[in-house]
């Protein structure tokens, strides 16, 4: 949003190319608005530890095996609220987790004709965890939804789930909104319904201005000959 406020900031001030349509009214409204919350990291959730020592080998030989490990573990947990965007109300909402177990392995060995040491440590960054926390949360919202999608739909409310279909109909004009035929021939009646005297037939490239009012399936325009209705599924923005 920051990025697409800075755009309409140049367009504003004139310095975008001429013609590049960077105006109001054209960003899609949200349907759905999801809040993450991080409930708890712990880079050191628990943990063990251990060694082992002894005399491994016969008369010929010996050799002194020591070890020494520890592991520990990693944990996050996070919720998730999905809300309509329209209404505000809260349609699901589940939590989400992650664990990850780090290995730390340090050993020794000695023995006549060999020595050398060998070590061993597998460590995952906090950020990740979170990040796998989320992932099963979203998965956890998804499946809330698909278990209960007449819940969902009631919450949401006929009045919002409306505008959500209204908001995204391709090509719809908002009033003074200049809109040009999708196919040639189409008529511009004087009244919003079927059979009704004709104003005006639009050619390709005519031009109309919307005028907001909607009756019947068709909308209200001003032509060339005057203000008039056309059927709104064979309007289109140039």
């Amino acid at each position: 949003m920051q990025n697409i406020a800075q755009e309409r900031a140049l367009a504003q001030s004139g310095q975008l190319q001429a013609g590049s349509n960077v105006g109001r009214g054209q960003l899609v409204a949200a349907d759905f608005l999801v809040t993450p919350n991080v409930v708890f990291s712990d880079s050191n959730a628990g943990g063990i530890g251990g060694s082992l020592g002894g005399i491994i080998g016969g008369r010929a030989g010996a050799v002194l095996g020591g070890i020494a490990g520890g592991v520990r573990f990693k944990e996050a947990q996070t919720s998730m609220l999905l809300v309509d965007a329209r209404s505000g109300i809260q349609v699901a909402a589940a939590e989400g987790s992650a664990e990850k177990a780090d290995l730390a392995l340090g050993g020794m060995l000695f023995g006549r004709s060999a020595g050398g040491a060998l070590g061993g440590y597998q460590s995952t960054a906090e950020g990740k965890m979170i990040a796998a926390s989320l992932v099963d949360n979203w998965n956890n919202i998804v499946r809330a939804v698909r278990n209960s999608p007449s819940l969902v739909q009631a919450r949401a409310g006929a009045a919002s789930q409306a505008n959500a279909a209204a908001s995204v109909q391709a090509d719809a004009g908002a009033p003074g909104d200049v809109m040009v035929p999708k196919i040639a021939g189409v008529k511009v009646l004087r009244n919003p319904q079927d059979g009704a005297p004709e104003l005006q037939v639009l050619g390709r490239t005519d031009e109309v201005l919307l005028l907001g009012d909607e009756q019947n399936g068709y909308v209200k325009v001003t032509a060339a000959n005057g203000d008039g209705w056309v059927r709104k599924i064979l309007l289109r923005k140039p």
